[in-house]
């Protein structure tokens, strides 16, 4: 019953040509039933939970820059990319473009996997090759046959 008394005061604030603040219109909008995406979080609550963080800890990453969309949601997965970044730029860890050494070090000893990988690529002979040495090989083999004389059975 209080929640429909708030949601028509809501209603009657908004017919009168009153604002509603930022956490009404969120209000209003539960009322409503307007359903979010999937993947968007409209509360710090609701962030707190799904982090199992205090809520003072999601103010205190609003404060610090956490990522909000337009309407003042949540995405999750902006959420989650931006905690990585946060956490490893206080290790002393990640440069300006977000990457940590491991990820540089692991980024390094692929392409030199791959330099490798080319240059015995290099060493490799292709079968036609290998086919047309061998039918030369042979043929050469063959005239040298024929052109010796033929071994004597009685020797």
């Amino acid at each position: 019953m209080a929640n429909k008394k708030r949601h028509i005061h809501l209603l009657q604030k908004l017919q009168s040509g009153k604002s509603l603040s930022r956490p009404e219109l969120k209000e209003l909008e539960r009322f409503e039933g307007k359903k979010l995406p999937p993947g968007i979080v409209d509360t710090q609550e609701a962030l707190a939970r799904l982090f199992s963080v205090s809520v003072r800890t999601v103010q205190n990453w609003t404060r610090d820059g956490l990522p909000r969309n337009k309407e003042g949601h949540f995405n999750l997965a902006e959420v989650q990319e931006w905690r990585y970044r946060r956490n490893n730029k206080r290790k002393g860890k990640a440069d300006e473009s977000g990457l940590t050494w491991d990820d540089e070090l692991k980024r390094l000893r692929a392409e030199l996997l791959k330099m490798k990988i080319a240059e015995d690529r290099k060493r490799l002979v292709p079968i036609h090759t290998i086919k047309a040495f061998i039918v030369q090989l042979v043929i050469e083999i063959k005239t040298k046959m024929l052109g010796s004389p033929a071994p004597s059975r009685f020797s």
